[in-house]
């Protein structure tokens, strides 16, 4: 099939919501083998996309936390590092401008995965 083309969409915020999500994918992941898996389906008027990782993933009951400004999981990267509270309050808000919606599902030791929509403009 032919491959799709992103038209009509904010590519400057997207790339920022696939940066994020991508990096956190691979920062918060201590196995020897870090995967990243994205999807991609058309859904006139909106694109969906699904990032997949095998990461640290996090108890489901935390998912709301994940998306609040300066809110943290009180984890540390594969550096060390604790995380800002930034990033994925950023995406979420990036999501938003661009007229979808963003939500997670996560299993503590297996992984997460962030789903979202845009809305072509």
């Amino acid at each position: 099939p032919e491959p799709t083309l992103l038209q009509n969409v904010n590519k400057a915020a997207l790339t920022q919501v696939f940066l994020n999500l991508i990096s956190n994918g691979l920062k918060y992941n201590n196995k020897p083998v870090r995967k990243i898996e994205i999807e991609f389906e058309d859904q006139d008027p909106f694109y969906f996309f699904k990032i997949i990782d095998n990461g640290e993933g996090f108890p489901e009951d935390q998912a709301d936390k994940i998306f609040e400004l300066f809110s943290t999981l009180d984890t540390v990267d594969r550096d060390g590092n604790p995380g800002s509270g930034i990033g994925l309050a950023t995406v979420q808000k990036l999501v938003k401008s661009m007229g979808g919606s963003i939500k997670v599902e996560s299993t503590p030791g297996k992984g997460s995965s962030f789903s979202f929509t845009i809305q072509r403009l």
